[in-house]
């Protein structure tokens, strides 16, 4: 019976595990995916009023736009 549950669970991870799953976008997209989260950003900061909330919005415009910047910068090879 073991030998039926090892051989199961083998099969089991070699279908869960495909390289296409573990690959990572390319750093294009990743780029592209990083704009998009900064316009985001600088929207919800120009939309916010609530001054609980202002700090959040400034400290996520800058985590995106420093992220954005870096990605850019990769992909340029700099």
């Amino acid at each position: 019976m073991f030998i039926r549950v090892k051989a199961a669970l083998g099969k089991w991870l070699r279908n869960f595990h495909q390289p296409e799953e573990l690959a990572a976008p390319p750093l294009s997209q990743l780029v592209e995916q990083a704009k998009e989260q900064w316009h985001q950003a600088r929207a919800y900061f120009q939309y916010v009023k609530e001054p609980e909330l202002v700090d959040y919005a400034i400290n996520n415009l800058e985590a995106a736009e420093k992220r954005y910047n870096y990605l850019l910068k990769q992909l340029r090879g700099e």
